[in-house]
């Protein structure tokens, strides 16, 4: 909680914009870090002889209701 609240006074100074541009920073630096993590999984999977990876529901096939399987997905 201390942590938060000399955050919140470092931050007393700074515009909008400069905070704007600091939460991008942060935020892009993360997906980053997150994208390596996931390249090197996929790399790992790869290496495994692990070529797709299919979800059960989408290999059921049309799902029923008649709505071509398109239920529940989002775009």
């Amino acid at each position: 909680m201390l942590i938060a609240k000399q955050e919140a006074g470092a931050h007393k100074d700074k515009t909008v914009k400069e905070l704007r541009k600091e939460a991008f920073t942060v935020a892009e630096e993360k997906w980053w870090a997150c994208r390596e993590e996931i390249r090197g999984l996929e790399d790992e999977q790869e290496e495994a002889g692990i070529g797709e990876v299919v979800s059960l529901a989408d290999a059921s096939g049309s799902g029923g209701g008649g709505g071509g399987g398109s239920a529940g997905r989002r775009r």
